[in-house]
């Protein structure tokens, strides 16, 4: 009786298993997406979203303070290997002082390295307000967003960078 019992739960698990092998590996289509996690990522990278589960798109929200003069550079953790379109926002809130943040938006053809970056996009502005950059085409393999605050003031800012793939 218990070597029934034994044989009948064997069984089962077996056909469960077989079962769920059959539909494959648990794998969603952003592991097949072109967009390649960089090894080295900012500080901020306990922020970062990889690509969702459609596979088609990548998101990167930070949030951070600016201080007077201060100048903030993220670098994007990823290498864009096919063609995206992006959307860079920086939504300033005003803390103290009188907020004065441009947001510069660069690009670079190489895959590491500090120098070789090109200014794609430059959106200056005062006040809370949000700063919007886009671009229909991210041709280059790495971007980052260098944030510029001049003055005096303390001002966070939400930034969100959002890049679709292109059919």
């Amino acid at each position: 009786m218990m070597n029934k019992k034994v044989f009948l739960i064997t069984g089962m698990f077996v056909l469960l298993m077989s079962a769920l092998y059959s539909f494959g590996p648990m794998r969603s289509p952003a592991s097949d997406a072109a967009i390649h996690l960089a090894n080295t990522a900012e500080s901020n990278s306990d922020a970062i979203e990889g690509p969702t589960p459609a596979g088609s798109a990548y998101r990167y929200p930070l949030t951070d303070t600016i201080t007077n003069a201060e100048i903030d550079t993220i670098t994007l953790p990823v290498n864009f290997i096919s063609l995206y379109t992006g959307l860079f926002t920086a939504q300033r809130i005003n803390l103290s002082g009188t907020t004065n943040v441009s947001m510069f938006l660069d690009e670079s053809n190489f895959t590491s390295g500090t120098n070789n970056w090109y200014t794609l996009n430059t959106v200056v502005g005062t006040g809370a307000t949000v700063a919007i950059a886009t671009e229909s085409e991210l041709r280059g393999l790495r971007y980052r967003i260098r944030l510029v605050g001049s003055g005096t003031q303390s001002t966070r800012y939400v930034l969100n960078v959002t890049a679709k793939k292109k059919n």
